[in-house]
């Protein structure tokens, strides 16, 4: 973050910003791949509703993202932007203090006992969780990437108020369902909620994507939020349960196909938006949760 601050000032721009998004993207990741497995350690039963809670301060995390830097720009305008990106940099110096001070107990011969990657590959079981990934990451990114745009276009809205009503409204949603599973997941089964939500999603970008009407357009985009919240952590949580063993291995390697969903749906968007409109786009985005509800069903027959 400090480097996207300053590379870009001493150096050739777009360099600069590619070496300080790598150096952060690996910081990032390399974060959430060890939080997840720490999350899934921790003595008690309702590992699922834990891994649900924590993955919901990603979406307040987005929330105050947003907030912060549209008030930042309104006051301070954007040609100030390399200020804001210091700001973001106190957030993981304070993290790495705290994180310093967690104890963390380490059991003499427990590497000996973990999975390894070529045993799990052997599993058909693994490569379902790795689609189911895929599949998550794609299904929440192809509607948040582009949702401050659609609704700008949609609404004919600044782009300030659509970041607002865009992308903050769908984080909001998201968090919502994610700090709800953490409270209430213990009643419900993990496997019907992923069905479930899926369902809920190809409902919401169906709204998005098809009804012409702006402001049922931003309801589809809030339910999408909603119904996306429990994918990435439940898929995670399901995996942790079928592979105990797994440990930062198997986190990694989810997390690794939860990005490359990242990647693929905003992408895909993006691609059938550009020989037609973006409501196109997104309507062919609706294939993610539909495989997601496929592969869940395959999941509970195994």
């Amino acid at each position: 973050l400090i480097f996207l601050g300053v590379l870009p000032f001493i150096m050739n721009p777009y360099i600069g910003l590619i070496i300080a998004t790598i150096v952060c993207a690996v910081g990032s990741g390399l974060t959430e791949v060890m939080v997840s497995p720490v999350i899934e350690a921790l003595p008690g039963d309702a590992k699922s509703e834990s891994m649900s809670f924590l993955h919901s301060f990603y979406c307040w995390g987005s929330v105050y993202t947003i907030l912060i830097a549209t008030l930042f720009f309104r006051i301070f305008g954007l040609e100030n932007w390399r200020y804001l990106s210091f700001y973001w940099a106190i957030l993981p110096i304070i993290t790495a203090f705290l994180f310093a001070k967690v104890p963390i107990n380490v059991f003499g011969g427990e590497e000996e006992e973990r999975t390894s990657f070529l045993s799990m590959a052997k599993s058909g079981m693994f490569w379902i969780f790795v689609l189911l990934m895929m599949c998550s990451g794609a299904a929440e990114l192809a509607m948040s990437q582009w949702a401050s745009m659609f609704v700008e276009t949609s609404l004919g809205i600044s782009k300030q108020i659509g970041d607002i009503l865009g992308p903050c409204m769908f984080a909001v949603f998201m968090g919502i369902a994610r700090v709800g599973y953490g409270k209430f997941g213990e009643k419900m089964n993990l496997q019907n909620s992923l069905c479930i939500t899926s369902l809920i999603c190809i409902c919401g970008y169906l709204t998005a994507s098809v009804i012409p009407a702006p402001l049922v357009n931003l309801a589809g985009c809030a339910i999408c939020g909603f119904s996306v919240g429990i994918m990435w952590p439940g898929s995670l949580s399901l995996a942790a349960n079928a592979f105990p063993q797994g440990g930062t291995a198997l986190f990694g390697l989810l997390a690794l196909a939860g990005d490359v969903g990242c990647t693929a749906g905003p992408e895909l968007v993006a691609n059938i938006s550009a020989f037609s409109t973006l409501k196109t786009g997104l309507f062919f985005a609706m294939v993610f949760p539909i495989t997601m509800i496929i592969l869940s069903l395959i999941l509970k027959k195994k």
